[in-house]
């Protein structure tokens, strides 16, 4: 293997742990968004709390 394969194998494996980084970030506050909504819905079944609707 060259060098220069070497290099840009590295490159695309430092881009793909930044985008698996992104995507757990992502992932994370999409859960603690659905949590969040979860709570609320409870909340307005509940009687406690405004539906925005």
């Amino acid at each position: 293997m060259s060098r220069r394969h070497l290099h840009s194998l590295l490159a695309c494996k430092e881009q793909d742990k930044e985008k698996a980084s992104w995507a757990l970030f992502f992932e994370r506050n999409l859960r603690e968004e659905v949590l969040k909504s979860e709570e609320t819905d409870k909340r307005t079944k509940d009687g406690i709390g405004h539906s925005f609707e």
